[in-house]
């Protein structure tokens, strides 16, 4: 193998919080006196800032309101996120096999840094990762590269041996940004023909499909 460190997105990537982002969104939404999207619409904002789905979903674009609004969402998440967090299939083969290999992990997320180690820790996998980075952790979130800069760094890494797997148009336009290799997953909302729309090594159904072409 290449690389000597594989940093993933979270949601969608790893674990799937869809049904508790889409309940947290509802009700949110529904506070904010707005009518909820179809559940397809809500998935495809996973990724992006809560503040910025928000803003998609809403059509609202005063910054106080939805700052208040994200508190609503908070609130909610704090009671359904972790326990409506359940992991996708291979991730957990997928993090043995890259420690195994003696490989650095680590994760880049728009996720609340405290959420995400506390759904890590529901699965006994908090101490497999080497570097996280969440919303919180920076000032300009993806798909500006700050996030995975800084995880890169973090890692003492140069770039050329790092790998970056996400599922959405967003984490691969993090990864271009960053100037950081990519393999996008299908297990989100971004088709296989707008994600090959973007620079890439792979594009592979599950994580086992990276594995495997990682040759771990």
């Amino acid at each position: 193998m290449n690389y000597r460190a594989v940093l993933f997105d979270f949601d969608l990537t790893l674990i799937d919080a869809s049904p508790a982002i889409l309940a947290c969104y509802k009700h949110t939404l529904t506070k904010m006196g707005c009518v909820p999207p179809d559940d397809e619409v809500i998935r495809r904002t996973i990724g992006l800032t809560v503040e910025d789905s928000l803003e998609q979903m809403s059509g609202c674009h005063d910054k106080a309101r939805i700052a208040k609004y994200r508190e609503v969402y908070r609130v909610k998440a704090d009671e359904v996120m972790v326990p409506g967090t359940s992991l996708l299939p291979y991730t957990r083969g997928t993090i043995r096999r890259l420690r195994a290999a003696g490989c650095k992990l680590g994760i880049v997320t728009s996720k609340n840094h405290a959420r995400t180690l506390l759904s890590l820790d529901k699965f006994q996998l908090k101490d497999a990762f080497d570097v996280i980075v969440g919303f919180e952790d920076i000032d300009r979130p993806k798909p500006d590269p700050q996030g995975l800069n800084r995880a890169v760094d973090l890692l003492g890494l140069s770039k050329d041996v790092v790998l970056y797997v996400g599922d959405s148009y967003v984490d691969a336009r993090t990864a271009q940004a960053a100037g950081v290799d990519f393999a996008g997953v299908l297990t989100g909302t971004t088709t296989r023909e707008e994600m090959e729309t973007y620079p890439h090594r792979l594009v592979a159904e599950h994580l086992g499909e990276v594995t495997d072409w990682l040759g771990v």
